[in-house]
C-alpha cells in the first residue's frame, strides 16, 4: 500500500503513515477519536476494502493491524504509532465530555462557514445563530454567554484594526491614490455587529427576529413567601415570589 486514503475526500498520504492520516482528519475534517457517525459509520477504503465502523478509533485501529501490517509497514516506527493513538485515546476518553462539547461548537461554526459561501456577509446574522447555539447548551449560563461576546467582541475589534493597519501599509507603499485608501477603509467602519446583543432580553429579541425560537409559556402555579437577603440592613427579610412553570408550545415546533 503506497499510502493510506482518506475515506472522506480520496486524498492520497504518501507515503502517509497513521500519523499524516489522523492529522489530516482532524486538521481538515474536524474529526477526533470519539467522533461517531451511527447512520453512516466511516469506511475504510483502502486497497477497495468496504470495512465500516461506527467511531473513528475503530477506523484508525482497522488500518494498522491490517492493511499497514499487510505492506509491512508495522515496524518500530508504528509500534511507536499504535502506542501514541493508545494513549490519545485514553487521554480522549478522559475527556469525551470536553471533546464532545468542542465537536458541537465545531459543527455549529462549520454549518455557518459553509452558508456564508456566496452570500452577503451580515455578521450580526451570524452573531445571533452562534447566540442561538450557546443558549442551546445547558452548560452555558447567561452570565458566561455574555463573558465570551465581550470576549468575542474584544478579538474581533483587534482582529479587524490589525488588518487595516496592515492593508493602508500595503496601499501606501504601492503609492495607492488617497481616495482609493479611504474608500477602502470605508469597508472597516461597519456598525459593531456586537450591539444591543449582550443584554439576555434582547438576546431574546433578536433570536425571535432571525431564527425559529418560540418564546416559551411561564404558566403561574402559586406564591411563597422566601428568605431575602437585605444588603442594607445585612438581614433577611420575608418576601412573597410567584412559583411558575414554562412549556414550549408542540404544536408551534
Amino acid at each position: 500500500m503506497d499510502g493510506i486514503r482518506c475515506f472522506l475526500c480520496q486524498y492520497q498520504l504518501n507515503p502517509g503513515g497513521l500519523k499524516d492520516f489522523t492529522q489530516h482528519c482532524t486538521m481538515y475534517h474536524i474529526i477526533n477519536a470519539t467522533k461517531g457517525i451511527p447512520d453512516t459509520g466511516f469506511i475504510c477504503g483502502q486497497n477497495g476494502c468496504q470495512s465500516n465502523f461506527v467511531h473513528f478509533r475503530n477506523l484508525r485501529r482497522h488500518i494498522l493491524n491490517n492493511h499497514l501490517a499487510e505492506a509491512n509497514l508495522a515496524t518500530a516506527a508504528a509500534d511507536d504509532e499504535v502506542n501514541a493513538v493508545e494513549m490519545n485515546e485514553n487521554m480522549e476518553y478522559d475527556n469525551n465530555d470536553i471533546l464532545e462539547h468542542h465537536e458541537m461548537e465545531a459543527e455549529a461554526f462549520n454549518n455557518m462557514a459553509r452558508d456564508i459561501v456566496n452570500a452577503p456577509l451580515d455578521l450580526q446574522s451570524y452573531i445571533v445563530k452562534m447566540i442561538c447555539k450557546l443558549h442551546s447548551d445547558s452548560s452555558m449560563t447567561g452570565s458566561a454567554i455574555t463573558r465570551f461576546l465581550n470576549h468575542s467582541e474584544n478579538l474581533l475589534s483587534i482582529y479587524s484594526n490589525s488588518l487595516k493597519d496592515e492593508i493602508n501599509a500595503q496601499l501606501v507603499q504601492h503609492l495607492v491614490n488617497n481616495e482609493i485608501i479611504r474608500d477602502v477603509n470605508k469597508v472597516f467602519d461597519n456598525e459593531n455587529p456586537f450591539l444591543d446583543l449582550k443584554a439576555f432580553e434582547k438576546q431574546m429579541k433578536a433570536l425571535n427576529e432571525n431564527s425559529d425560537y418560540i418564546d416559551p409559556i411561564e404558566i403561574p402555579l402559586g406564591r411563597r413567601v422566601d428568605s431575602r437577603l437585605n444588603k442594607t440592613t445585612l438581614s433577611y427579610i420575608s418576601k412573597e415570589v410567584v412559583e411558575s412553570y414554562q412549556y414550549v408550545p408542540v404544536i408551534k415546533v
